[in-house]
C-alpha cells in the first residue's frame, strides 16, 4: 500500500465513526477494515495507483462527510476537531424529553434510542437533542441519560442553548370614563296652599234647605284638594269637589236643630303641604 493510499484509508476510518447518524460512513469503515479500497478505474496517466482508485470511496467520502458534519474534521483536511457543534450518542435509560430544560415533557424516549446532541444549558446539565421521533424539533434530555459516542466531540464544547425567555407585554386600558356627577336633589315642595275667600250661601238656611259652601284657593304648584269639615249644631266633614276656578260643597240636614254651624276649609297639594283654616260661620233654624 502507498503512502496515499495510507492516508486515503485512515481519513476514511476517521470519517466513519461509530453511529454514525448517516448510516453511510459505517459502511465505509466496515469496507476499509475488510481492505476493501475500492474498485481500480483504468489509468489515463494517472498510474495504476495513486487517485484513481480511492475515487469511488471519495464520492461516499463527500456523502458521509455531509451527512455526518465532519468533512472538515475527518482528517481529510486536518486533525479532528474537538470543537464540534454536535455529538452523537444514545440514551441509556426511558426518558421524558422536555420542550426546555426544566420545562413540560413532550415525548417519552426508550433506552437505546440515537440522539445527537446540539446544544447544553448553560450549567451543562441539560442537553439539546433532535427528537429522534420528528427530526423537525429540538427537545431536552438530562445530561446524565446520554451516553455519547467514543470520538465525538466534548459536551463541554457544544454550544450554549436554551428556551427564549418570554416577553413580558404590559396590558394597557383605556382610562375608565368619569363617572357622571349627581345632580344637586331639588328640594322638596314646602310651600303651602292659601285659601283666598269662602263664603256660604243662603246664610242663614231653614229646614232641610241646602247651603253650597264655596271657597277660592292658590297654590306654587297646585292645589289637589280642600278638606271641609263642620261643627256647633251639627257635625260632620267631607271634600269639597272642583268647579272650574272654585271649590264647592252642597250641604243639608233634617235634624231639627236651631244654632250655629261652623264650617272649617282646609286646602292641600299633591305634597301633602296644609293651608292654615279658614272657617265659614251660618245659622240653621228648623221649624218643622
Amino acid at each position: 500500500m502507498t503512502e496515499f493510499d495510507e492516508l486515503m484509508s485512515s481519513s476514511l476510518k476517521r470519517v466513519a465513526q461509530p453511529g454514525d447518524p448517516a448510516g453511510v460512513a459505517d459502511a465505509i469503515r466496515a469496507r476499509v477494515d475488510a481492505g476493501d479500497i475500492g474498485t481500480p478505474a483504468q489509468s489515463s496517466g494517472f498510474g495504476s495507483g495513486g487517485v484513481l482508485p480511492w475515487l469511488p470511496w471519495l464520492g461516499l467520502l463527500v456523502v458521509a462527510g455531509v451527512a455526518g458534519g465532519a468533512l472538515g474534521a475527518s482528517g481529510v483536511l486536518g486533525g479532528h476537531d474537538a470543537q464540534s457543534s454536535f455529538a452523537a450518542g444514545s440514551i441509556n435509560t426511558g426518558v421524558s424529553a422536555l420542550g426546555c430544560p426544566g420545562g413540560s415533557p413532550v415525548v417519552a424516549l426508550e433506552p437505546g434510542q440515537r440522539v445527537l446532541a446540539m446544544q447544553r444549558s448553560d450549567d451543562s446539565e441539560w442537553l439539546a437533542v433532535r427528537d429522534p421521533l420528528d427530526l423537525s424539533r429540538t427537545v431536552w434530555l438530562p445530561t446524565a441519560v446520554v451516553v455519547i459516542d467514543p470520538g465525538q466531540a466534548d459536551l463541554n464544547s457544544l454550544p450554549i442553548g436554551g428556551c427564549p425567555e418570554p416577553t413580558l407585554i404590559k396590558e394597557t386600558h383605556a382610562p375608565a370614563a368619569p363617572k357622571p356627577t349627581a345632580k344637586p336633589s331639588t328640594p322638596g315642595d314646602t310651600s303651602v296652599p292659601t285659601i283666598t275667600s269662602a263664603s256660604g250661601s243662603p246664610n242663614p238656611f231653614y229646614n232641610d234647605q241646602t247651603i253650597t259652601i264655596k271657597a277660592t284657593a292658590v297654590d306654587n304648584v297646585a292645589v289637589t284638594s280642600v278638606h271641609i269639615s263642620w261643627s256647633g249644631a251639627v257635625s260632620g266633614s267631607g271634600t269639597m269637589t272642583k268647579v272650574g276656578s272654585e271649590w264647592h260643597y252642597q250641604f243639608s240636614t233634617t235634624a231639627a236643630s236651631f244654632g250655629t254651624v261652623t264650617f272649617t276649609l282646609r286646602a292641600a297639594d299633591a305634597a301633602g303641604n296644609k293651608s292654615a283654616p279658614v272657617n265659614v260661620v251660618t245659622s240653621h233654624n228648623y221649624f218643622g
